[in-house]
């Protein structure tokens, strides 16, 4: 955990920047879920009570409403967008600092394009772990409590059978992370070997030429690119598994619902079933971006580490 908060400790020095970011990020989040009370009136409201003078101010209030999301939603990118930009502009402050106090001795074995080239990627991948990740989880994460919740006051029980999932998403969460963060470490470790290997050639091709080891050094680059491929296929394939498993845990609870509304007849309303039904599907986003961005994140934090040794 200890991790996590140095990681994003970066972003201190513009907290008040990333607070109104989060602030914007999460009232974008709480009007998602209200979009969701907008359908449901609209199915019992306009089309079961044909209620005439809802129907008459409904597309002012739509037009309100989504008027709203538009600037929350541009606040939201702006606003995250200028912290990562901002963190990411300090980092590179501190390391052109950093290269500045190194010896000339340093030099000797390292040109300062592999050094460039190395850290570039990963300060990146620092600024957006401090700023950009962590906003975007707040607000998935918010997101599907509020669906959740929304579907609890339509109708408990039905709610409570989409919990049956819950585990099941939690213990792909907790392996998927940890088989991510390694094969991140190894993506980033073939990064850099590439690069470094790169720089070599480049900087001594006559020297190369003249002793007869291009094909050792292709072999070599080859190899390292074959490992690279294979770990970033592995990376992909396990964030593609934990995504797309999420509809099959889904449908579970899914299932589980349209048998109980059958057999026992428990039915709310209309509106209120099909409120239940589009959060349940509804939830299925902000879960893969959540996914999505545990994996980023897993990669913010291989790459802190690299930095920081």
């Amino acid at each position: 955990m200890s991790k996590y908060f140095r990681l994003m400790a970066f972003s201190k020095k513009y907290r008040l920047l990333v607070l109104f970011a989060a602030l914007a990020t999460l009232l974008s989040a709480v009007l998602d879920a209200l979009l969701i009370g907008f359908i449901k009136d609209i199915i019992n409201r306009g089309f079961v009570e044909k209620n005439q003078k809802f129907l008459v101010f409904f597309p002012i209030y739509i037009f309100i409403f989504f008027f709203i999301r538009a600037l929350t939603g541009y606040a939201s990118e702006y606003l995250v967008k200028r912290s990562e930009y901002s963190v990411l502009q300090q980092l590179r402050e501190q390391f052109s600092h950093f290269l500045m106090q190194l010896p000339k001795t340093f030099f000797d074995h390292r040109s300062l394009g592999d050094i460039q080239s190395s850290f570039s990627s990963r300060l990146q991948l620092v600024a957006e772990g401090a700023t950009r990740i962590p906003l975007c989880y707040m607000r998935e994460v918010l997101l599907a409590v509020l669906l959740v919740v929304i579907m609890f006051i339509e109708s408990w029980q039905l709610s409570s059978i989409a919990l049956v999932s819950m585990p099941i998403v939690y213990g792909l969460y907790r392996y998927t992370a940890n088989l991510h963060r390694i094969v991140s470490a190894h993506v980033q470790k073939d990064e850099g070997a590439m690069m470094q290997l790169s720089g070599q050639v480049f900087a001594n091709t006559e020297m190369i030429q003249s002793y007869g080891v291009v094909d050792f050094f292709q072999k070599k680059f080859s190899q390292l690119i074959l490992s690279h491929q294979r770990s970033s296929l592995d990376s992909a394939h396990y964030a593609a598994l934990l995504s797309s498993s999420l509809y099959i845990v889904t449908s579970i609870p899914l299932a589980f619902m349209m048998w109980w509304l059958y057999r026992f007849g428990v039915m709310p309303s209309v509106g209120s079933v099909a409120a239940i039904l589009i959060a349940l599907m509804r939830i299925i986003h902000p879960l893969r971006l959540i996914s999505e961005l545990t994996h980023l994140f897993q990669k913010s934090l291989v790459a802190h580490d690299f930095v920081q040794s």
